[in-house]
């Protein structure tokens, strides 16, 4: 396989030979502005600030975006069988969010150097080498074939699919064969897309962060940044059951059971140690409850005389509570509200999970590792492309690549880079009252032996997370056919995709609830079969109408409703679960979330696309368009447009684009970045 800095070499002096001979050097371009603003009041998804912040945080009527380009189109010949092509792009959003994406960055819609290829013949072949990109496919809206080059999605789908996709360097081969075939031989580099949110820091404050993201990264529901905060009420829990060594009173006790015990005197033998806290006594005081769960994590002064912000007090002495202070998606504030069967904060996914198991997490942290970078392998692409006698179009696609969409996995470590290991051990019921039966504790070991991270802090836990990228295998077909009739010719088409290997969530809610994080969050190999089928055609003279059905098949779907992990060496958990707890299903990679309990994915998810374009003016000098998308689930997108040339240099434009429906669907998520945007353009030559 070709490694992306061969690539590149070979390409830059293929590019720079031919132009040290003298060329006529054509120049145009534009510049152009591009102001956007939300038309609706509220918070996108991870803007957030603490899981109590309810605050307006975009006015309808506030700037989204600021953009100011301008871009130059440099053309010519070299020699008589070569020409050459660069499209630089020159870019400031003062809007943009993160910062870094305020001017240039590589391989983006931002990139300064958008194109750069010069074309030549080599015998029968046609070459086309430098950074460009390739078209695929037929689907509008979608991207099935359409994958060559990556996707800065970082205004999800209101670009230009011109716009968005991002230009990498490649060789690209094609010759005629017959009276009517082609063949077309790519090999590029591999970059990835442009995902808002995945990455360390989470980008808070980005329009189109989806809610998949968010739970890995957000600042309030990521798993990044709630595992440290669970850290500290982990360490507080086994410091003040007097560390390891004391641990043998409590082994079985759980986060619900200490939620949901109220008996006075101490009854429930699991949480011996605990009947202190929270300044609550045994004779007639609750003895656990949620918002003493909430106190100890978020270090908050609670009502009973006797606690202090920032400690907890407890028979075996006063030590620091967490520092959580409703940042993260920790736990809700009373037992009403504690619900694990429709949970929508850590604690109730893990109600499960021991206070032995605490004991591993005390001070844990996180970091962010990105596996993939400039010495990844590049990609091989084929098409071959003819004509029926009939009139149908048809081309058969394969292409070996990095999946342009990187994933993110998750593993344990020590801080010096141990790795660790999950282990399992099970507890019989002890009868108690408020017992709620066996349960499965989970322990990190670091060569066979359980750390201690309380009296070792070399043992202290790392959660890893690491943005990786698979390597996949699309293969494909597409066709397109005209039909006569009285009006005007329907043009029938179709594309179709089978995607091999592609990295997909798939979430173990037993091991989670057990306070198993890698087994519970983990990322499997799926193939995805995909297709579009459309028409289009024309009404009263000059509209057009096109029509799409889309449907995405996961082919190795995962719906497990009674389900029960293992650990490392094979050891299943016997905890007592309840039923919505012992499922494990591929889960729903751009809307699950915390605050859907991590919803699962459909089998097979569909969608509709309806679009409409038509000319008006005088000599038909505007045009304007509509794209309408319905998604299976109740997410709904519209995005009307008009452009309008006011001369030959001067284009103005305006493009709403509305997003509403269920707010756990791909497009219903993003109803508070609903926008407007203006534009315009003075194109020079």
């Amino acid at each position: 396989m070709f490694t992306k800095s061969r690539i590149q070499l070979a390409i830059a002096l293929a590019l720079g030979l031919p132009l040290t001979a003298q060329a006529e050097i054509e120049v145009s371009g534009f510049v152009k502005n591009e102001t956007a603003i939300f038309t609706q009041s509220g918070q996108t998804i991870g803007q957030a600030n603490t899981r109590l912040d309810t605050n307006t945080a975009n006015d309808s009527g506030d700037v989204m975006k600021f953009q100011n380009s301008a871009r130059l189109f440099m053309n010519g010949d070299v020699g008589e069988e070569s020409s050459f092509h660069v499209d630089l792009n020159f870019i400031v959003d003062t809007e943009a969010q993160p910062e870094a994406y305020e001017t240039h960055r590589n391989y983006s819609a931002h990139d300064y150097l958008r194109e750069a290829y010069i074309d030549t013949t080599v015998g029968d072949w046609d070459l086309r080498l430098g950074k460009q990109q390739v078209v695929w496919g037929t689907a509008d809206g979608i991207k099935l074939l359409d994958n060559v080059n990556p996707t800065d999605w970082r205004e999800f789908v209101q670009d230009d699919a011109e716009d968005a996709r991002i230009p990498v360097w490649m060789a690209n081969f094609e010759r005629n064969v017959g009276d009517s075939g082609n063949i077309q031989v790519i090999a590029s580099i591999s970059e990835e897309s442009k995902i808002p949110g995945l990455n360390g820091s989470g980008d808070q404050g980005q329009p189109f962060v989806m809610k998949g993201v968010d739970t890995i990264t957000g600042k309030v529901n990521g798993f990044y940044n709630l595992a440290p905060a669970m850290g500290d009420v982990a360490r507080y829990f086994a410091q003040a059951a007097g560390g390891t060594a004391g641990l043998a009173g409590i082994t079985s006790g759980t986060v619900g059971e200490f939620v949901g015990e109220t008996a006075a005197g101490g009854a429930n033998a699991d949480l011996g140690g605990f009947g202190g806290l929270c300044a609550q006594t045994d004779a007639g005081g609750a003895r656990g409850s949620a918002a003493c769960l909430s106190d100890i994590a978020n270090g908050y002064t609670t009502a009973a005389a006797g606690a202090v912000r920032g400690s907890m007090t407890s028979g075996a002495g006063t030590f620091a509570t967490g520092n959580n202070n409703n940042v993260t998606n920790l736990i809700q504030d009373s037992n009403a509200e504690f619900n694990a069967a429709a949970a929508d904060t850590v604690f109730e996914l893990m109600d499960f999970a021991t206070f032995q198991t605490f004991s591993s997490f005390s001070n844990m942290t996180t970091e962010w590792r990105t596996a993939h970078g400039s010495s990844v392998e590049g990609d091989i692409g084929f098409r071959y492309s003819n004509t029926t006698e009939s009139g149908v179009n048809w081309t058969v696609n394969y292409l070996n690549h990095l999946d342009p969409n990187p994933n993110v996995s998750i593993s344990w470590e020590t801080q010096d880079g141990t790795p660790l290991t999950v282990a399992y051990s099970n507890n019989a019921a002890t009868g108690s009252t408020g017992d709620t039966g066996a349960t499965t504790s989970v322990t990190l070991q670091k060569n066979g032996v359980a750390i201690d991270p309380l009296t070792t802090t070399s043992d202290t836990a790392k959660l890893v997370f690491t943005e990786d990228r698979e390597r996949i295998n699309t293969i494909g077909a597409s066709f397109d056919m005209a039909i006569d009739t009285a009006s005007s010719p329907i043009v029938l088409r179709g594309e179709f995709a089978y995607d091999k290997g592609v990295m997909t969530p798939v979430i173990d809610r037993a091991a989670i609830a057990i306070g198993d994080l890698k087994g519970g969050l983990t990322n499997e190999e799926t193939d995805y079969f995909k297709y579009a089928l459309g028409a289009d055609f024309t009404v009263a003279k000059n509209m057009m109408i096109s029509g799409q059905f889309i449907q995405i098949r996961n082919l190795d779907y995962i719906d497990d409703t009674n389900h029960m992990p293992t650990d490392s060496s094979g050891t299943k958990a016997t905890a007592n679960l309840a039923a919505s707890q012992k499922v494990r299903y591929t889960g729903d990679a751009a809307s699950m979330h915390l605050s859907n309990s991590l919803q699962k994915a459909e089998k097979n998810k569909e969608f509709v696309s309806l679009f409409f374009s038509k000319p008006f003016g005088e000599s038909q000098l505007g045009r304007w368009n509509n794209i309408f998308m319905w998604e299976e689930g109740g997410g709904y997108w519209n995005r009307f447009d008009v452009e309008y040339s006011f001369s030959d240099q001067l284009v103005g434009s305006t493009q709403i684009n509305h997003y509403w429906g269920d707010e756990n669907t791909m497009f219903g998520q993003f109803e508070k970045s609903s926008n407007l945007q203006v534009g315009l353009k003075y194109i020079f030559e």
